[in-house]
Order: C-alpha cells, then sequence, then structure tokens
C-alpha cells in the first residue's frame, strides 16, 4: 500500500488523487471538519467570548487561569479549527467580516508603506502579517503573544 492509497483510505477520499492532491484535500478537510464542531458546539452552548480571543495576546500576560478564559472544547489552537474561529467566537459573524477587513488594511498599509520607502521596518511587518495569512487554514497566529511581540521587538529594534 503507498502513502497515497494509506492517506486517501484514511480520509474516505473516493476519487482519483495524486499525494499531492490527497495531502492538500486531508489536512485542508480536517481543519474545516474541525472548525466546523467548534463553530457548532458554540452555537449549541450559546457560547460567546465577546474579544477575549482578540484580546489573548494581552491576557497571555496576566496570571489567569486560561482554561476558564479560554474552555478547551472551543479551542481552535489545539484542533486547529482555522483562523475563522476565533473572530466567530468572539463575535459572530460581524468579528469574521471586520476581522478579515483589519487583516487586510494592516497588511495593505504595511505594504504601501515598504513600497514607498518609509523604512525597512514594513517589509518585516508586511511579511509577518503575509505568513499569518498564509497560516489562516491551519489556525489563527494573529491573536499569538510571540506575533505581538515580534511587531513590538522589530519596531524598537529598527526605529
Amino acid at each position: 500500500m503507498s502513502v497515497n492509497d494509506f492517506l486517501r483510505d484514511y480520509g474516505d477520499i473516493t476519487k482519483p488523487t495524486n499525494i499531492i492532491e490527497t495531502y492538500l484535500s486531508l489536512y485542508g478537510a480536517v481543519n474545516f471538519t474541525s472548525g466546523n464542531g467548534i463553530v457548532s458546539d458554540a452555537l449549541r452552548d450559546d457560547y460567546t467570548s465577546f474579544g477575549l480571543y482578540t484580546a489573548r495576546p494581552v491576557l497571555t500576560l496576566l496570571p489567569v487561569d486560561k482554561n476558564a478564559i479560554y474552555p478547551p472544547l472551543y479551542s481552535s489552537y489545539t484542533k486547529l479549527g482555522t483562523y475563522l474561529v476565533d473572530p466567530f467566537l468572539d463575535f459572530r459573524w460581524v468579528g469574521v467580516i471586520c476581522m478579515n477587513f483589519l487583516y487586510g488594511l494592516f497588511a495593505m498599509n504595511s505594504f504601501k508603506h515598504y513600497a514607498a520607502k518609509n523604512g525597512e521596518y514594513y517589509i518585516v511587518e508586511w511579511s509577518l502579517f503575509i505568513f499569518c495569512i498564509f497560516m489562516c487554514a491551519f489556525t489563527n497566529f494573529f491573536h499569538m503573544f510571540f506575533v505581538v511581540f515580534f511587531f513590538i521587538v522589530n519596531r524598537i529594534a529598527i526605529k
């Protein structure tokens, strides 16, 4: 049995695919399925976090019980539920639309500053935004402390 056959069997993929298509289908399907499960659980339980997931970089610095603030049942980071889950848990569909708009606005603004030669800082900032956007299919990196910390350190080091 080849690796492709094993992955196709594991993912219940019935169509003929090559290894790359199988891998992408399996990885993407698992993430969107787990994200759908998290959203379904949140809707069933009427759970809304009202911005706690967006404020995660700040809250990770505080000495509080993270499991009380972020229930493991709704963890898009441990379950890899795509980046859409956290804004949805914060403010439902309004959060998803607004946060996507802000991600695009910040990335566009950083690139415009870099293209206008306003400083070296902006290419690093833009590349971090692009990294987070590319990783969106897997999990939300925008709310991670290390990303915010990297922005701050980069701003201090280059300016």
